[in-house]
């Protein structure tokens, strides 16, 4: 299995519900720096740090997007409010040539 996920969404049983080693615990944890250990529990903070990262970046990139289709929406309907005026105008001036049309003729 290595380090790919289980079907649990671990990583293959390294690692405990806790994010530390299976069976360690936080104990599991201390040792020398440049221990094993220690590298994976800093690449792990890594990979945790970064994940946030993208999550704040993504979050920014919603709201961003949101902010942008509310927009272009409030446009459209203005578009949309424009052209019904225009169509009611024009259908106005077509009833008063009507209109005048059976006056003369």
């Amino acid at each position: 299995s290595g380090f790919l996920p289980s079907p649990s969404g671990g990583l293959g049983g390294m690692f405990g519900s806790s994010g530390y080693p299976a069976g360690g615990g936080a104990s599991g944890m201390l040792g020398s720096f440049g221990s094993p250990v220690a590298a994976a529990a800093s690449d792990w903070d890594a990979l945790e740090q970064s994940e946030v990262q993208i999550q704040r970046q993504q979050s920014r990139l919603v709201r961003e997007q949101t902010a942008t289709f509310i927009r272009d929406l409030n446009a459209l309907q203005l578009e949309v409010t424009n052209l019904r005026a225009q169509c009611e105008l024009d259908r106005s001036i077509k009833d008063d040539v009507h209109a005048l049309r059976g006056q003369v003729g």
